[in-house]
């Protein structure tokens, strides 16, 4: 099968790009597979894949850059021979190109399959606004005219069936995953007295952050120590933060770490945390990091949202905040930390979970039979 995979990402500095080079690496092993995104300052190879990767140079500057980009988009459709394409799989809120792509399925023998993994979750109330219009327009387009849309959780598919006011349409759920191979335990150490916990990924108080940050100070007479992998755009302020709280030797901001190192830092941790709010764009999420906490066989503070609820609910490895207030997360860390006798049982617990559940192989293997049994 021929795959044309249209990706908003770019590519050479997105923080999930693992997540995609995953999938590439999987479905390439069945299909040939073309991906057309965009890069910020290099067009950047991947010798971990074969598949052909075009990138799109779109204007740097932010007010035109996203004009650019869709722009580009239609620009690349006028070169495609859609007769030697037999699948076009979409990540992208470009009205323009998909109702160009609509068009162009009526006249070619070619399916169209959209893939859903985010919703709009921009704080700017314009940028939002104008961004959640697009995703509903191209949800009803693509819902109405394509051949299926695939969502990555079914929290995500209930609320944009809600939502939008979906009609009926082909469908399937796969979720995020996790490399087994390189997320494993390695040299745990249970004896030692400090307990650490860790964070990684985007750095932004929508995520909750500072109130896990808040938190660490209420809980300030423990040995815990909160370790923060990443960067994002509230980093600088949460750094300030910290030396304000007097928490410069129990929290600590270790920079944005190549992904193939993140398993060695996460060795060294007691328990990944997630601390999200009540908020439809992580209530429908399948976050990748709790996966690669579970794989690495680090049980979980995480809160009462639908995305990780669904996920670990009755999980002896997961530890509970009812909410995302630092109440909440400390009362679950304290939790955490007295059942640390534990972790070894129940490391390994979430670890066979991760990889039953959880692998790429298996959610990827879901994406595949689904784009096969479109054709």
């Amino acid at each position: 099968m021929n795959i044309l995979w249209f990706l908003d990402k770019e590519f050479d500095s997105v923080l999930n790009v693992s997540a995609r080079l995953a999938t590439i690496k999987y479905l390439e092993q069945h299909n040939n597979i073309t991906v057309v995104t965009f890069f910020r300052k290099y067009k950047k190879k991947f010798p971990e894949i074969k598949s052909q990767i075009v990138y799109l140079n779109v204007i740097k500057i932010p007010i035109l850059k996203k004009i650019s980009s869709y722009y580009k988009q239609l620009k690349y459709v006028k070169t495609i021979d859609l007769n030697k394409l037999n699948l076009i799989f979409i990540n992208s809120k470009n009205i323009f190109l998909l109702n160009k792509l609509k068009k162009l399925k009526a006249k070619y023998d070619v399916k169209i399959v959209m893939d859903i993994r985010t919703l709009p979750v921009d704080i700017n109330i314009i940028k939002k606004s104008i961004n959640e219009y697009m995703f509903k327009k191209c949800l009803m387009i693509a819902s109405k005219e394509f051949d299926g849309v695939t969502y990555i959780t079914e929290e995500m598919k209930d609320f944009c069936e809600k939502k939008y006011n979906l009609q009926e349409h082909r469908n399937i759920v796969w979720q995020s995953g996790v490399d087994i191979s390189l997320f494993k335990p390695h040299n745990f150490s249970y004896g030692e007295k400090k307990f650490r916990i860790m964070y990684h990924g985007a750095i932004s108080n929508k995520r909750g952050i500072r109130s896990a940050i808040i938190a660490i100070k209420m809980l300030k007479d423990y040995d815990i120590e909160f370790n923060i992998v990443g960067d994002g755009t509230d980093l600088k302020k949460n750094e300030n933060f910290v030396r304000r709280l007097g928490l410069a030797d129990k929290v600590n901001f270790l920079g944005r770490i190549p992904f193939k190192q993140i398993p060695i830092y996460l060795n060294k941790m007691d328990a990944g945390i997630l601390p999200f709010p009540d908020y439809e764009g992580w209530n429908t999420s399948s976050p990748i990091k709790l996966f690669e906490y579970l794989a690495s066989g680090r049980p979980v503070i995480v809160t009462k949202i639908p995305a990780h609820v669904k996920v670990l609910e009755n999980k002896e490895f997961a530890f509970w905040a009812d909410s995302s207030d630092p109440e909440s997360i400390s009362k679950a860390i304290l939790e955490a930390y007295k059942n640390k006798g534990s972790f070894e049982r129940l490391g390994a617990a979430a670890r066979d979970f991760a990889k039953m559940n959880y692998s790429w192989e298996i959610q990827l293997s879901k994406l595949n039979i689904f784009l096969k049994s479109i054709l």
